[in-house]
């Protein structure tokens, strides 16, 4: 799991198709880079930072337990929230970041202390691209890329284990480069401080996903079940890079790969094709109550940011290039509900498209979609619980990117247990299209086909592009008839189910499932189906 610098908590899955290498050596002589900032926390700040000797003033978003003390900028980040520290006058495209992280209180307890530096920054934190250190409670620490929008979090290289383990007083030296505009490079490495600096990256990734020049900064977070936790930062150094000069290198034969049979196709759903399109002005609507009631027939929300949840009671609306976050604060919420609801029965041939929908705090009982009788295009579903929820007919998502579940400890519907989140759940319905989609990062599934509302017949799940999960698609009958017309077929899975190798899980053999088509993304071998 990781946050964006706003402080909310958000579920981070493997993005398939990101170029990542780990722990590769990066060959290239770069000419001389030119210093951008520098800060050896020398000056003493009793709230805040202050400013940097060269790089302007950090903009701090919350002050709280953010200081200087005379040799590092402190941050102490108080369980289930985040703190940053961002140079907004620092803008590079191509950037070379440099600091110390001593971490002084390290957590007790939860899943841990998320901190490192962010690059190409917005200026408001909402967008980044982070290396970003990942400290468990018993000293074992990882690496990752991420990238974060406004639309939710993804991991662009998959956690790296680094060679030595953390304590209280740990010293770790972090570089991170950032290299290219609209399609960058992204190379980081850690070691102790002190020692020699390796010639190696641990994590390497390529990502278009962010655009603007932007920002440097540094962050830390606090996982909800940890105590408070205390991070130090010193010797913090931003470079512009030079011209690259690559050492010429041989270009290896790959190895051959079996030719998978026809399946997912095109352009793979994500950042830059779902969602709200960027760069687009937003209106932005305060519901009474904190829910917007669409009763029109025939409405239309265009370019609008809705800070509440939507439930649509009317046929025809059509919601487009538009932003569905929930409440602007943490709510008291008794029951389980979703952003946007369609399950009135009033609101026949709902059109959601080009639209995001994320809660800003995300809730236990926050799922993303809930309903039937709807089309979903081009629609970016994060930090839900649920991400959609179908419980009836005629419900067709296409061209979405669903992902991140957001994972509470506590969840009432498991008992008090951990989330059982999963990216689409179908508890009943028929003539139900779920095709090319990417969808990750869900604890439970990517598709989990429930029937505790009603018979499932007449579902398709082809051409996807899928990932995570116990097992990333799991079809339960129950106690339910017969299940026909299901077709799982041509999709592309991704090796990180909890379950080794575990793309199907098919429990009952009432029902005329046949899949076929089906790879793994890393192999284009076979991925088959299993039965309990």
């Amino acid at each position: 799991m990781r946050t964006n610098r706003l402080g909310l908590r958000v579920v981070a899955s493997a993005v398939l198709g990101t170029t990542a290498v780990i722990g590769a050596p990066v060959p290239g002589v770069w000419a001389a880079s030119t210093p951008v900032a520098t800060d050896s926390f020398s000056r003493t700040v009793a709230v805040g930072w202050g400013a940097t000797p060269s790089g302007g003033t950090y903009s701090t978003g919350s002050t709280s337990g953010m200081s200087v003390n005379g040799s590092a900028g402190i941050m102490a980040v108080p369980a289930g929230q985040g703190r940053r520290a961002q140079l907004a006058a620092v803008s590079s495209d191509n950037v070379d970041v440099t600091v110390t992280i001593e971490v002084r209180t390290l957590p007790t307890s939860g899943t841990g202390l998320y901190v490192g530096p962010l690059l190409n920054a917005s200026a408001d934190g909402s967008s980044y691209y982070q290396a970003e250190l990942k400290m468990t409670p018993t000293g074992a620490t990882y690496l990752r890329l991420v990238s974060q929008t406004r639309g939710g979090s993804a991991k662009l290289t998959p956690d790296a284990l680094l060679p030595l383990t953390v304590s209280s007083g740990t010293r770790l030296a972090v570089r991170v480069q950032s290299e290219g505009t609209s399609s960058r490079t992204l190379r980081a490495r850690v070691w102790p401080a002190g020692a020699a600096q390796p010639t190696t990256w641990n994590a390497t990734a390529t990502s278009s996903t962010i655009s603007q020049a932007g920002s440097v900064g540094l962050s830390a977070y606090e996982s909800g079940s940890g105590a408070q936790a205390t991070v130090a930062f010193d010797d913090l150094a931003v470079t512009s890079l030079g011209s690259a000069v690559p050492t010429p290198t041989p270009t290896p034969t790959p190895a051959p790969t079996p030719t998978p049979t026809a399946t997912a196709a095109g352009t793979r759903p994500g950042a830059a094709s779902t969602g709200v399109p960027d760069g687009l002005a937003l209106t932005d609507i305060y519901p009474s109550g904190g829910i917007l009631r669409i009763t029109t027939a025939g409405a239309v929300y265009d370019a609008v940011h809705i800070h509440g949840l939507v439930e649509v009671q009317a046929p025809n609306v059509k919601i487009t290039r538009s932003w569905i976050s929930g409440p602007d604060t943490a709510t008291s919420q008794p029951v389980d509900t979703a952003l946007l609801k369609n399950n009135s029965g009033l609101g026949t041939n709902l059109l959601v498209q080009d639209t995001t929908i994320a809660p800003t705090v995300p809730n236990v009982r926050f799922n993303g979609m809930f309903g039937w009788d709807f089309t979903m295009n081009r629609v970016d579903i994060s930090r839900g619980n649920d991400n959609v929820m179908i419980y009836g007919n005629n419900a067709t998502i296409t061209n979405s990117w669903l992902h991140d579940n957001a994972e509470f400890a506590s969840d009432p519907n498991q008992g008090g247990g951990t989330s059982h989140n999963d990216g689409i759940q179908v508890q009943g319905g028929k003539n139900i299209r779920i095709t090319a989609n990417t969808i990750t990062g869900a604890r439970n599934a990517a598709l989990m086909v429930t029937q505790d509302y009603a018979a499932t017949s007449d579902m398709w799940f082809n051409s996807n592009w899928a990932d995570n999960g116990a097992c990333t698609v799991n079809i339960a009958k129950k106690a339910r008839p017969y299940m026909t017309g299901l077709q799982v077929n041509n999709n592309r899975f991704g090796h990180h189910p909890t379950n080794v190798d575990c793309a199907i899980l098919f429990n009952t053999p009432d029902s005329d499932l046949n899949p076929t088509g089906n790879v793994w993304e890393d192999t284009g071998m076979p991925a088959g189906i299993k039965h309990p």
